[in-house]
């Protein structure tokens, strides 16, 4: 070994092979770099064989090209796959987590519907809560630059009237307008006419829900020192008359400059809403009973009087000629 070590034909042998290999890339990488900018070059002129020899070029390594990406997709695949998977475990233990608290939810609301039930019962309280309603459905937008309406299918034919309530799957929506026969007008929300007497927070602070077309109205009204939360719930106050208590209508959402509403209900997005057949008593519909009652008896007594028949009657001389001729005849019959 040593012996091929000190042998000078093996070195110089050795050294012109290096160089032979060096001199050989380096062609080898200047004819590449002359080629493509030739190509380049070429590819600027807009010749009609360059654009032959390319999409030749791309014919002849289309099948080649295929067989390399054919790893390539499935590698993309399976990496989409294993994120999908690893996102679905995540969003099971988040449904999860959820499905247990609103577990723990129902069971306190239900404790809660059995206590009022039982509260209710014991003061003989009638619930206000139960109201008849017709269905509908959204036929034409009225909205505009300056009101916020919509048009439904129902009318005074299905019992509708001006003012009632009108809901959806979320919450309040707005109030019938203008009820036609089989068609009526709904004021939503978010109109600047709308006006609705509201409460929110755990203090059951009074407000008026003011409409400004945006999506989320302004509360106002309110006392000075009032200091919400953002989320709170607000509803419906009952006061006026105007709708019944208790109607989810959305939650805070922003608290300065102004107080503001998220609504539950979209109203860009509307199609079947209920409206709510509520209207507010007055005193004057309130009557005791004997009123009542003697009510009943006048309009039997005028049925019945309407179902007499009066017999003809001969007149009152006739009559007198009649009694004296008879007043006559007794008189001979007694005399001797």
């Amino acid at each position: 070994m040593s012996v091929l070590r000190a042998d000078p034909y093996s070195r110089a042998a050795r050294t012109w092979g290096v160089r032979t290999r060096g001199v050989t890339g380096g062609v080898t990488l200047f004819a590449l770099m002359f080629t493509s900018l030739a190509l380049m070059a070429m590819s600027r002129l807009n010749h009609s064989w360059v654009h032959d020899m390319r999409g030749e070029l791309v014919e002849v390594m289309l099948p080649t090209l295929e067989i390399v990406s054919v790893p390539a997709i499935r590698l993309q695949q399976m990496r989409r796959k294993v994120g999908a998977y690893v996102k679905v475990l995540s969003e099971i233990d988040r449904l999860e987590q959820q499905n247990e608290q609103l577990h723990r939810w129902e069971a306190r609301a239900r404790e809660l519907e059995r206590e009022i039930a039982r509260y209710r019962e014991l003061l003989n309280a009638k619930d206000t809560r139960t109201f008849a309603f017709v269905t509908g459905r959204v036929v034409a937008d009225g909205r505009g630059p300056f009101s916020r309406s919509v048009i439904l299918n129902i009318g005074s034919n299905e019992r509708i009237r001006d003012g009632y309530p009108v809901v959806n799957g979320n919450g309040l929506v707005g109030r019938t307008l203008n009820a036609g026969a089989t068609a009526s007008r709904v004021l939503l929300l978010t109109d600047p006419n709308s006006r609705v007497p509201v409460v929110f927070g755990a203090g059951e602070t009074r407000g008026v829900l003011t409409g400004d077309t945006t999506p989320t109205p302004p509360i106002k009204f309110t006392p000075q020192n009032v200091r919400p939360a953002i989320g709170d719930e607000v509803r419906t106050s009952g006061h006026g008359g105007l709708f019944p208590p208790g109607l989810s209508i959305g939650t805070i959402a922003q608290t300065s400059p102004a107080l503001r509403v998220k609504l539950y209900a979209d109203t860009d997005r509307i199609d079947f809403v209920s409206v709510l057949l509520f209207g507010q008593p007055t005193v004057g519909n309130f009557v005791d009973a004997s009123t009542q009652n003697r009510r009943v008896r006048s309009k039997a007594i005028r049925t019945a009087t309407k179902d007499l028949m009066i017999l003809p009657t001969r007149p009152t001389g006739a009559l007198r000629k009649d009694a004296a001729a008879r007043r006559a005849v007794r008189n001979r019959r007694r005399a001797p």
